[in-house]
């Protein structure tokens, strides 16, 4: 039997997925199986990951008759996985050489449940880093975190600034804990998944240690597309969906802090939700219409400030490393931008 299971739900990806199974090959560590789950891809995924598959016996293809979503994949994936541990690759993300021997080595020293390192995001397109999931502000050392603990890491900030959360991390997770309390992915959510099912698991009890270390490279897109927004609408209202699953969790009121954080997040989730929307409507140019959203909706405004505020600071950041000086001019123009195309920085990722 394999030490670890790796599953790679992937849909399209015929431009990333060759790339993602050579990062599983290229791996310090051997022992290991890799599952790649087709959910039922138009292109050529299930020929690349066939191919691959055909001259690597470590590699196993599943093929879901339609497109089911990423939490189906991965709970049919789960039914058949042998190893000990099991983890996730997006098709479009990769491993570190050294990720997966790093990762059990570190599980079994903190005898955990789950053990999670941090993400090294890097540009789509270009593999550009451009930072990480969880700069040292957040999480400076290696160790347990609460339940509480998890939802302030993965909480949307409420003044605006965006940020991803912990619930983006890919942890390697042993498999008999999961067993043990009948544990999947939720599939009723088309987004958030990951970060629901780790709350799952923290709820039951996981031993959930984190690391600062980032030995995965997570593919974010470009902002500021129409269809970046849109998933950002998605997103948001799947994230309102699982802070209220939570909350009627049979295990919540053992955590005395959790539900004030919760109910925390689902006022911030809705200032979100009203950012984007006000964002779509400008971006197709109905002012009118953003007008009247935003003189109906002014509970949400000092949110929808603070991030625009926050969105033309960074791009006078960018424009000042390559001037000596900013103009006012130039600092007006910037926030003028913003006021007529925000972006809408939690789209940037899959499931913010």
């Amino acid at each position: 039997m394999p030490a670890i299971s790796v599953i790679i739900p992937a849909f399209n990806a015929e431009a990333s997925l060759a790339e993602a199974l050579h990062s599983l090959q290229r791996q310090s560590f051997h022992d290991f199986e890799a599952i790649v789950v087709d959910d039922g891809s138009s292109d050529g995924t299930a020929a690349i990951a066939e191919r691959i598959a055909a001259s690597d016996q470590r590699f196993t293809v599943l093929r879901q008759p339609r497109n089911r979503g990423g939490a189906v994949c991965i709970n049919s994936a789960l039914d058949v996985v042998r190893g000990d541990w099991i983890t996730v690759l997006d098709a479009d993300d990769a491993y570190e050489p050294g990720r997966l021997e790093t990762l059990l080595r570190s599980a079994e020293r903190w005898g955990a449940d789950l053990f999670a390192d941090n993400l090294q995001l890097v540009e789509d397109g270009t593999g550009r880093p451009v930072g990480l999931c969880l700069g040292p502000d957040r999480v400076c050392r290696e160790g347990p975190i609460s339940f509480e603990e998890f939802l302030k890491l993965d909480a949307v900030d409420p003044g605006g600034r965006p940020r991803m959360g912990v619930g983006y991390l890919k942890p390697l997770i042993r498999r008999d804990f999961l067993n043990q309390y009948g544990i999947r992915y939720r599939t009723d959510l088309t987004s958030n998944y990951d970060g629901m099912f780790h709350a799952e698991c923290l709820l039951w009890g996981a031993r959930y240690v984190l690391s600062p270390r980032a030995h995965y490279r997570y593919t974010v897109a470009r902002p500021g597309s129409i269809g970046v927004m849109s998933k950002g609408v998605r997103s948001v209202t799947n994230r309102l969906r699982r802070c209220r699953l939570l909350l009627e969790h049979e295990q919540m009121p053992r955590f005395k802090g959790a539900a004030g954080l919760l109910r925390q997040e689902i006022t911030t989730l809705h200032h979100v939700k009203a950012y984007v929307e006000l964002a779509l409507a400008l971006r197709g140019r109905k002012y009118g219409a953003a007008l009247r959203y935003a003189l109906t909706n002014s509970r949400d405004l000092p949110y929808i400030l603070n991030r625009l505020g926050h969105s033309a600071l960074r791009k006078l950041r960018r424009e000042q490393q390559a001037t000596d000086r900013l103009s006012p001019q130039r600092i007006v123009s910037s926030v003028a931008r913003n006021l007529v195309a925000p972006p809408v920085s939690s789209g940037h990722h899959r499931h913010p």
